[in-house]
This record gives structure tokens, C-alpha cells and sequence, in this order.
């Protein structure tokens, strides 16, 4: 035998399913937030819902930038260097040219375009990264999920009784 969603039991649950999307994303946004750095992983943030039919109930996905699995882990082990790139655009973004000393220069190094200095600075975090890691452990997804998840699942059961009670009994009152 199959299983059977009645369509008002469908509806009521997809109404559910979309409220907590919403909810879902705002969360995850909002602990994501503590990375101010480029704030490419929340706006990576996708939170879609798959509506219910006739044997399926509704499916709520969250999607992101694979990295943001690595910043919850416990440490980060770095076999290759970090990627460059990243890093130039994280120098440039927090100006770090001009705050310090170029690595392999004494002074200012007035030579080297903006581009050149940042790409020294970059070279030069992503060496230290790699010998001496500090990375610390943010476990973003065990803050943001808990919540929401309680609640749905509170909501969905209660709900869910709720309509069937109200289907079944509009069946047996129609016998």
C-alpha cells in the first residue's frame, strides 16, 4: 500500500514547508554574519522547498559554498597552499598594503605597484597558514539549525493531526 497525502493536508503542509524556509535562511544568514571578511558564503546561502504531493510530503533543501563545511570543523590541516587569489582579494579588500611592511623588503618597498605588495602579503600569509595554522573552529550550522528545526518539527506534527482530523472527518461524515 502506498502512502496518501490528502490535498488540504498538502497544502497546509507546503504553507508550513515555505514559512520555515524563510526562517531557515534567515537564521543561517544571520550566523553567518560573524564572517565579515567577503560575505561570499552568505550570500551563497540557497534555501529551497520541493512542494508536496499525493505520496511525498515536502522537501526543505539548504545550499552553500562547499567551504562553509570546513569552518565548522575541529582543525584545518593545510596539504596545499591556500589559494592565492582569495587571499590577494582579501588584502586588497582590508587595505593591508599600506599598513605594514612588504615581506622581503626593509621599509617601504616604493617600487612594487599595489598589486605586486598585495600579492607579496598574500604569499606570505598563505606560508604562514600552511606551516602554522591558527584556524578557529566556528561551529555556525550547530547555532543556526537547532532552532528552527525544533519548531518545525513541534509545528508539523500538531499541524499535520490537525488536518488529517479535519480530513477524515469530512470522509466519515460523507459515508
Amino acid at each position: 500500500m502506498s502512502n496518501f497525502i490528502p490535498p488540504p493536508v498538502q497544502e497546509r503542509m507546503n504553507f508550513i514547508a515555505f514559512q520555515f524556509a524563510n526562517r531557515l535562511r534567515e537564521s543561517l544568514n544571520q550566523e553567518l554574519l560573524i564572517f565579515k571578511v567577503t560575505g561570499e558564503l552568505q550570500g551563497s546561502v540557497e534555501v529551497s522547498v520541493i512542494p508536496a504531493d499525493f505520496d511525498e510530503p515536502p522537501i526543505i533543501t539548504a545550499e552553500y559554498e562547499g567551504y562553509g563545511e570546513f569552518i565548522g570543523k575541529r582543525k584545518l590541516l593545510w596539504v596545499k597552499v591556500p589559494p592565492i587569489e582569495k587571499l590577494i582579494q582579501y588584502v586588497q579588500d582590508k587595505n593591508l598594503t599600506s599598513k605594514g611592511r612588504i615581506p622581503g623588503y626593509v621599509g617601504d618597498a616604493p617600487n612594487l605597484s599595489e598589486f605586486k605588495k598585495a600579492e607579496r602579503i598574500a604569499w606570505a600569509i598563505a606560508i604562514s597558514k600552511q606551516k602554522n595554522d591558527t584556524f578557529k573552529r566556528r561551529p555556525w550550522k550547530k547555532k543556526a539549525l537547532p532552532d528552527v528545526l525544533n519548531d518545525l518539527n513541534r509545528t508539523v506534527l500538531a499541524e499535520f493531526a490537525n488536518e488529517m482530523a479535519k480530513y477524515l472527518g469530512k470522509q466519515i461524515s460523507n459515508v
